[in-house]
């Protein structure tokens, strides 16, 4: 157990503040509105749910589909309190990205003090591209708590002095880094990170290598020994089932859509760049990932990003693990043909060194100016940058997102009203029509009840059976060409009944035998 004098020694009454204030507001900014904010489920959003739902009923397994098994267990866990539905998934990213603000804070504290640690915490907390993954319900919001955890407690390991001591942590941080493994497939490239500055600091200190395994012998062994034990399953999974687990990264990765190894450098070196870009100009244009096409970064932070970022060039010694993970998790967002860049989810472990570079400079403002007018002056330019970040952030996250058709498709927030409609018409002999995708929505949307569903093709391809039968069909909105074909024939022959939307656009549509 960690124990409590540890903690008194790095916590203070001024750290227990700002954490409260953080953790308040990263808190506000993430559950408020979770009930109606996001309006609808994507289908890759419902698919965890479902996991979940497998993993509740006995199905125990590290991966789902290509779903790695962290987030789907903690999604059973809230299922158990809280039932299924929406916000019972939305509130377990919420969570976590809540809880990762305070272990931003504590990581950052631990290497670059608490100024640079307040002002990292803040710019996360108020980021609207943050808020925005901490409520879709994707696992990948776990890399962000993980790594900064993780960061942590290595620092707590290389400050310990016992040999007890030391094997606690050592075995913690085995712990913490085999668990990134369950969380989202871009974590591997921390991994790589984590492979490269080990190898930097090893030849950095080659000549104490010997003296320090030597002297930490039982804690190295007990860190592998724990991280052996938790990475087994994932192992062992990944060799029986190599297909299953390599099988989403292969459909978006360019390694697997493009020929030619120039071709692929080319593509490689312009998306990065594109990527880098994208941070500070127009970010990703899906809701689900960020506010559509607004930056990643409050775009008044832009400059102070680029000082920061240059000082830790000129001062690669102390900030090369952060040199180092900042460019390597971009390498997700890079390496795949999957929408206009960035991709912001992709992106995602970038976060929170993203903020910590802006935070460096603005923490130098605070701290560095002689005169007490340039140092009011610096304190009032500080708080007024992040004041604006904080508004922005709200701003273009819940002052957008309910009045946005583009926000409203990318949910697919047609799809719980029509579960809401079959639930409320349960008697009825119901059968809905819908691709296989967009049917994981509603049937963890109605879940318990249990609705049948056929493909636009099989339908189309027994259409005299159906005008046999005594059904009601059900279709969900669709751009899909199946649907005009279908839907053609359904007018035809059937009484339908259309629900749209607040843009305009039909939602769904029920069609029930002519009388």
């Amino acid at each position: 157990m960690l124990s409590l004098h540890n903690f008194k020694n790095f916590f203070d009454r001024h750290d227990i503040l700002i954490l409260c204030f953080l953790f308040l507001l990263g808190g506000v900014l993430r559950f408020l509105f979770i009930a109606d904010i996001p309006c609808g489920i994507f289908p890759d959003q419902a698919s965890h749910g479902l996991d979940a739902l497998r993993f509740s009923h006995g199905h125990i397994s590290p991966v789902y589909g290509t779903n790695e098994g962290l987030f789907i267990y903690l999604v059973a866990l809230s299922h158990f309190f809280f039932g299924t539905g929406m916000w019972q998934l939305f509130v377990v990213s919420a969570g976590i990205g809540t809880a990762t603000i305070a272990t931003t804070y504590l990581a950052v504290k631990a290497y670059f003090g608490r100024k640079t640690a307040s002002i990292t915490g803040f710019l996360l907390a108020v980021s609207s591209w943050h808020i925005a993954l901490s409520r879709n319900g994707f696992r990948a919001i776990l890399i962000p708590f993980i790594i900064t955890l993780l960061v942590f407690f290595f620092h707590k390991l290389l400050t310990a002095i016992t040999e007890k001591q030391r094997i606690k942590y050592y075995s913690l941080v085995g712990f913490i880094f085999a668990l990134g493994f369950y969380t989202y497939n871009a974590y591997v490239l921390f991994a790589v990170a984590v492979f490269l500055l080990t190898i930097f600091y090893g030849i950095l200190h080659r000549k104490k290598i010997g003296l320090y395994i030597r002297t930490n012998k039982k804690p190295l062994i007990a860190a592998l020994a724990v991280f052996c034990v938790v990475i087994l399953p994932l192992v062992l999974f990944i060799v029986l089932f190599p297909s299953k687990y390599f099988g989403r990264a292969s459909q978006v990765s360019i390694f697997t859509q493009m020929n030619g190894a120039a071709n692929i450098a080319a593509f490689i070196i312009h998306n990065f760049w594109d990527t880098f870009i994208g941070i500070f100009t127009q970010g990703d244009l899906n809701w689900r990932h960020n506010p559509a096409g607004k930056p990643l970064l409050f775009p008044l932070l832009t400059p102070f990003f680029a000082s920061g970022l240059i000082y830790a060039f000129f001062r690669w010694k102390k900030y090369a693990p952060l040199l180092i993970i900042f460019f390597m998790m971009m390498i997700p967002a890079a390496i795949t043909k999957d929408g206009v860049p960035p991709h912001s989810l992709r992106l995602i472990g970038i976060i929170p060194a993203v903020f910590i570079f802006p935070a460096i400079t603005l923490a130098y403002l605070l701290e560095y100016p002689k005169s007490k007018a340039l140092k009011i002056g610096s304190t009032v330019l500080v708080g007024v940058i992040l004041a604006a970040a904080a508004w922005s952030g709200y701003r273009d996250y819940f002052g957008v997102a309910p009045v946005s058709q583009h926000y409203y498709d990318d949910f697919r927030c047609d799809l719980p009203k029509a579960a809401s409609y079959l639930r409320q018409h349960n008697g009825e002999n119901f059968i809905i029509i819908s691709d296989n995708f967009s049917y994981q929505s509603l049937k963890y949307l109605l879940y318990p009840v249990q609705v049948g569903y056929i493909t636009p093709e099989v339908f189309l391809a027994s259409t005299r059976k159906w005008l046999d039968e005594e059904y009601a069909f059900v279709v969900p909105f669709s751009y899909s060409e199946k649907y005009e074909e279908m839907l053609k024939f359904l007018r035809q022959h059937y009484k339908a009944e259309f629900f749209t939307g607040p843009f305009g656009g039909v939602d769904f549509s029920i069609f029930r035998s002519k009388p």
